[in-house]
């Protein structure tokens, strides 16, 4: 009976995604998809690292070079946590971000990894001037760290602003409000490539992940859900 039920379920995400596809449709399943969900700190990054890493070697395995999907779902986090996912998918190679919530190291994310930008209808993505935390020690050692971290910044802010063929000062002015973008803005803003429908293989579907959420006292709490990103 229950697998029934999974079945029963399974053909009604599919025949929803039919009835609202939006032109191209992503076919995920259990070699190609890595999820980021929650914030972006030391310990996220290194699992979707991990992941990225273990599909890339079970491609290279099979000597086929398809797509990697990050799936992404993120108010953000620590810059240099987002920045060691960026290098580790650049390395990788043919990694493309699925944007669900995309903001700050999200929305980062999304903009220096080379691969194809794709957002869900009713995704949303968006920035802001990032920021580092402050650094300790004396005002010599604090002055210097600064320095170095709005080197670093526009760094990045100069990399995105190319990838969107705008000025580094015309970037900033449209992310110096912290600003969501739907998916008709950021298509308009070219912050996205495409608006993309998914369907999830039915190994996918009844597989299940582990996922860190924060319960009314802010504290983590690990939930079993659907390996496919289309269950709530």
């Amino acid at each position: 009976m229950k697998n029934k039920l999974k079945a029963l379920a399974y053909a009604l995400i599919l025949a929803t995604c039919a009835s609202v596809a939006y032109g191209k449709t992503l076919k995920l399943n259990s070699k190609n998809l890595v999820f980021l969900e929650g914030r972006i700190d030391n310990s996220s990054a290194n699992k979707v690292i991990n992941d990225l890493l273990r599909k890339h070697f079970l491609r290279k395995s099979g000597k086929a070079n398809y797509p990697i999907y990050l799936y992404i779902n993120t108010y953000g986090g620590g810059v240099y946590a987002t920045q060691n996912i960026v290098n580790a998918a650049i390395s990788i190679g043919n990694v493309h971000t699925i944007c669900r919530l995309c903001f700050s190291g999200g929305h980062l994310l999304t903009q220096l990894i080379p691969g194809k930008r794709y957002i869900v209808e009713g995704g949303l993505t968006g920035s802001h001037r990032f920021l580092s935390g402050f650094p300790m020690g004396n005002l010599p050692t604090i002055k210097k760290s600064l320095g170095e971290r709005e080197k670093e910044n526009h760094y990045i802010y100069k990399k995105i602003a190319k990838r969107l063929g705008l000025t580094v000062k015309k970037y900033l002015d449209i992310v110096e409000l912290e600003t969501f973008y739907n998916t008709d803005s950021a298509l308009k803003l070219n912050f996205m490539d495409d608006v993309v429908n998914l369907s999830c293989s039915w190994v996918l579907f009844k597989s299940t992940r582990t996922s860190t959420v924060r319960n009314r006292f802010g504290m983590p709490m690990k939930i079993k859900k659907s390996a496919c990103p289309l269950v709530p």
